[in-house]
């Protein structure tokens, strides 16, 4: 993150709002409709039927009424979730993280991705299959310019620095505008990142999207929703509040002009250093969290393939 996308990117974001207290049931409820959506009251029906659409940004992600109706989605989803841990019916509608990397990756997208990963190389092998979509090809948006259509798989400008590195992995679905709550405290909620260099230096935190679909979840602890500060100087200094106030994570809901989640995790990751790091703490996989996610620093993205991992998601 530079200074100038710092900038620019709070010009929509609005000011901090304070602590995140004990939520009623109403927002509680909405919160974790809109952040997980795998949880055991959910997976019993679908909430809704992706609307039609053309072009070959189209996700056109279909409704499961049971497993074979769409072999190659079951294949997807246990490879995301884990096998025989998919509940069904279920509208893949609610993806808004798919995976969809590629062996040898975009050469203009990697050259863009190494000044944050600082690696020459990248791979697929240990990460779940491909998502099942045939010619699909994400629509690149200006974050700064809005939202992403309702499910088109979309890709970010170069001016959303790490965002935009994350498509060498996966895209995001366009989703409708979040209701800027976040997530309540205690919460597991799905989350994708990739490795930076320059943010570990900047604010030694680990900085997550909210990604629904990504399998890999992250309980936000005792949290602060807030918007977020302009410049890096005041974001060091939310930082070091919220820290020195006990919170665990700072959430800054529909970032990126509704895009997007963040979660930022203030807890120290395992290897939490200068050059950069992928895992954070507090990670668990599965269906509804239900799993230990041996996560390793060895990808630049966020996985769960690290020791006694490697094979079990990806086929």
């Amino acid at each position: 993150r530079d200074e100038t996308n710092a900038r620019n990117r709070t010009a929509w974001m609005t000011a901090p709002r304070g602590p995140s207290g004990p939520p009623s049931p109403a927002p509680a409820l909405a919160a974790l409709l809109l952040l997980a959506p795998h949880t055991a009251s959910q997976a019993s029906s679908p909430q809704h039927a992706p609307a039609p659409c053309e072009g070959p940004s189209c996700a056109n992600l279909p409704v499961l009424p049971a497993r074979g109706h769409r072999p190659e989605w079951d294949a997807y989803l246990e490879a995301v979730y884990g096998a025989g841990s998919v509940r069904y019916p279920y509208d893949c509608g609610r993806l808004r993280w798919l995976y969809t990397c590629v062996d040898p990756p975009d050469v203009q997208l990697l050259r863009f991705a190494r000044k944050f990963i600082r690696q020459k190389r990248t791979t697929c092998t240990r990460l779940p299959r491909r998502a099942p979509l045939t010619a699909l090809t994400p629509q690149p948006i200006n974050l700064f310019g809005g939202l992403p259509p309702v499910g088109r798989a979309w890709i970010p400008g170069p001016e959303s620095d790490g965002l935009r590195a994350l498509g060498l992995f996966g895209t995001f679905v366009g989703r409708t505008a979040g209701t800027g709550r976040g997530a309540p405290p205690g919460s597991w909620v799905e989350v994708m990142r990739i490795k930076s260099v320059p943010e570990a230096v900047a604010f030694k935190t680990t900085w997550y999207f909210g990604a629904p679909g990504s399998g890999i979840w992250l309980n936000v602890g005792r949290t602060l929703v807030t918007g977020n500060a302009e410049g890096w100087a005041n974001q060091r200094r939310l930082i070091a509040t919220a820290r020195a106030q006990g919170y665990d994570t700072l959430q800054l809901p529909d970032s990126w002009n509704s895009t997007v989640d963040e979660i930022v995790d203030l807890r120290k990751a395992p290897n939490q250093g200068s050059k950069g790091w992928t895992c954070g703490a507090n990670l668990r996989r599965g269906w509804a969290h239900e799993a230990p996610c041996a996560c390793t620093d060895a990808l630049p993205v966020l996985n769960c393939a690290g020791a006694g991992e490697e094979g079990a998601r990806h086929a």
